[in-house]
């Protein structure tokens, strides 16, 4: 069989939006994408000055000196898939339909890990970008590889990341919180917030709406942090000291941008005996202020 090429693309570009909603509340420069790889945005280098009460003639000339933000987009794509004959022949399902649904849904994911990287990458290990968990240190370290225990995440630690924001002068609508699945169970279970949970958590989907200022979104694999503070690659090697962190930001302090979707496929290939099929997407995204504010990290602290 064939792959319906133009169906399959703009499922996969519905399913990245599913799949990875957060990254529908940042901004998107899906507009600015050049030859389906790079982003190319022209910037302003701020505006001109206020004249207040002015007496002196003629006002001085000036030219708003613009400049251009430029980057490339991550390639993401899977080994090529082979489905033989044989498979096509004997299951009693469409496992080329199967094979193109695995590759999708890994593949996404892996686009909404590397898209919390990009926006948490080398920012600055001060309390002004970072909060520490500082609840009972009773949860084992969550972290692919990671061993001993890490403290809970607690509200107060919310509150923390709220006043970071607040200092930042951020404005309050458009903040979210992507949390890690441990640090969202761990706010479930505080016990400080179990009256405010009562009324506003919807017990039978575990969502909680809102928490100081903040919309929360769970994903399962957010942020790695090496135990220095350093943020780590999705593909960086495991370590027992790492810990897990969650992303918080503002709207406009974020931008993502989809390029290219490709899907390749080699029908009836005699050396195989089957068909092979591929799928390509070029995503990405950065943090657009060059102060780094408008975005923070709530990251694990040893027990």
């Amino acid at each position: 069989m064939a792959v319906n090429v133009e169906m399959w693309k703009r499922e996969i570009i519905e399913r990245l939006k599913l799949d990875n909603r957060f990254m529908d509340f940042a901004t998107n420069a899906d507009d600015m994408v050049y030859g389906g790889s790079v982003v190319h945005i022209p910037q302003s280098a701020g505006p001109s000055p206020t004249i207040v009460n002015n007496s002196t003639y003629p006002l001085t000339v000036v030219q708003r000196g613009d400049t251009d933000v430029t980057y490339a987009l991550d390639r993401f794509s899977k080994a090529p898939t082979l489905i033989t004959d044989i498979d096509k022949a004997e299951l009693s399902y469409d496992k080329m339909q199967s094979v193109i649904d695995e590759q999708i849904g890994s593949l996404l994911d892996d686009v909404g890990t590397w898209m919390l990287y990009r926006w948490a990458l080398s920012l600055p290990n001060t309390t002004a970008f970072r909060t520490a968990t500082s609840g009972t240190a009773t949860r084992p370290g969550s972290a692919p590889g990671a061993t001993g225990n890490r403290k809970r995440a607690i509200e107060a630690d919310i509150i923390a990341a709220k006043q970071a924001f607040d200092n930042a002068n951020i404005p309050m609508k458009d903040r979210y919180f992507v949390l890690c699945a441990s640090h969202y169970n761990d706010l479930l279970s505080d016990t400080n917030l179990k009256n405010y949970f009562q009324n506003v958590v919807n017990i039978k989907d575990g969502e909680i709406p809102t928490l100081h200022g903040f919309k929360f979104i769970q994903r399962n694999q957010t942020i790695r942090v090496a135990s220095g503070g350093t943020v780590k690659a999705p593909d960086a090697a495991n370590a027992t000291d790492d810990n897990e962190a969650s992303v918080a930001f503002h709207k406009g302090s974020v931008e993502k941008a989809t390029g290219t979707v490709d899907i390749f496929e080699n029908l009836d290939r005699a050396e195989y005996q089957g068909d092979i099929v591929s799928f390509l997407i070029r995503n990405g995204g950065r943090r657009r202020r060059s102060d780094n504010f408008g975005v923070g990290l709530l990251v694990d602290a040893a027990g």
